[in-house]
């Protein structure tokens, strides 16, 4: 037995392996903070490239709500955009300066059942089920 990473609780390994837990979304979306927290330190000027155009360009921006690295061109698009009206962009340097307060206000990527490849609506802990 060892304590499982959402309770704590005691739990054994299923009999079909470690592939026989459930999703464990929580730990997947520390891991996720993690990683934008890390590339959030090492984005410099010179080596951090758009993630949204093809340009090639280098990043001069964060947009929180979009959880992108953008170039200038980028940047000015989402001042320009009304789709983008309600964004938050912040600079690389205030990236830097402040890792933690300028990760993603949303979460990128909405969770998604494995079984049926759609979003996740209700999840229930105690059966294990959507």
């Amino acid at each position: 037995p060892f304590p499982c990473p959402e309770c704590r609780g005691e739990t054994l390994l299923p009999p079909t392996g470690a592939g026989g837990f459930p999703t464990a979304f929580f730990v997947n979306r520390m891991k996720s903070l993690h990683d934008a927290m890390e590339k959030a330190q090492g984005a410099t000027a010179s080596g951090l490239m758009c993630d949204q155009c093809q340009s090639a360009e280098q990043v001069v921006a964060f947009c929180r709500n979009c959880a992108h690295y953008i170039c200038d061109y980028c940047r000015e698009g989402h001042r320009r955009m009304k789709v983008f009206s309600g964004h938050t962009v912040v600079s690389i340097e205030e990236v830097r300066q402040n890792a933690m307060s300028n990760l993603p206000v949303i979460n990128p990527e909405p969770m998604t059942c494995e079984e049926h490849q759609e979003q996740l609506k209700i999840y229930c802990f105690d059966c294990g089920l959507l």
